[in-house]
């Protein structure tokens, strides 16, 4: 199980660009020295140098003068080796968001009155009534996410019944009868795809008053899971008609 949420990029807030290693060849102060010496910002992280345009990464450079045309060349080096790298714009950086839901280490209501930040009137969920407000119930237990789980499910051809443990929720989705393949991973990327979609779709309701249904959550499931995989897989081609319609055929 932990060796699908593992340390990953994600937007690059916490990541430093040139002082890390986070293409885990070696830091790019050292590699691209000269590029380095003349950018603008040493401290730069990851986020800094990235604008999102029609859905994927544009990196924006500043530098302290022009560059001569071997660094030029460098840069474009430098440029092909992190187009390589799989940014993903809704995972969280450092350790995926799954992983803090499985080590119950997310901010529901329940953790957070524990922590004596929330008294006991505030913990109700968001979303449904009489219910406290923790990991099991936001993901799995409350009526929306239910069914949000429930449709996934159809939309994949399979029934089961849930587990309202993460772990071993994910380890019944891992243990699926299509998820016995050499594109497991890609189906694994579906369950963080809806765990995902549910925590934001509660943060709407928490943080702007927003309710996004359950329908509208399967539809986000779909277009994040279609983004995701053709990112990161070469191999996936397909048109997200395609996908919504048939992600078993697409994965076959």
């Amino acid at each position: 199980m932990t060796n699908r949420c593992r340390k990953v990029v994600g937007k690059g807030k916490n990541t430093y660009f040139w002082e890390e290693d986070w293409l885990q060849g070696g830091r790019l102060s050292q590699r691209y020295n000269r590029l380095y010496l003349i950018v603008e910002n040493k401290k730069a992280k990851i986020s800094d140098l990235l604008v999102w345009r029609n859905g994927g990464p544009e990196w924006c450079w500043r530098w302290r003068r022009e560059l001569f045309q071997w660094e030029e060349d460098l840069l474009n080096s430098i440029t092909t080796e992190i187009s390589e790298l799989n940014l993903k714009v809704e995972v969280e950086d450092r350790w995926t968001f799954a992983w803090k839901v499985i080590l119950n280490r997310v901010a529901t209501k329940h953790n957070l009155f524990i922590r004596g930040i929330l008294n006991s009137s505030q913990v109700e969920c968001s979303r449904c009534t009489g219910h406290m407000e923790t990991i099991s119930h936001i993901f799995f237990e409350c009526h929306e996410s239910f069914r949000v789980w429930m449709e996934c499910f159809n939309w994949l051809g399979v029934s089961t019944v849930m587990h309202n443990n993460c772990a071993m929720h994910l380890e019944q989705f891992s243990g699926l009868s299509f998820c016995n393949s050499q594109k497991k991973d890609c189906w694994i990327s579906i369950w963080l795809a809806i765990i995902w979609t549910v925590w934001l779709a509660r943060n709407e309701v928490v943080f702007s008053s927003t309710q996004i249904s359950a329908m509208e959550m399967v539809d986000l499931v779909k277009i994040r899971t279609w983004n995701w995989l053709r990112t990161r897989h070469k191999d996936f081609r397909y048109d997200f008609a395609s996908w919504s319609m048939n992600p078993a055929a697409c994965l076959t």
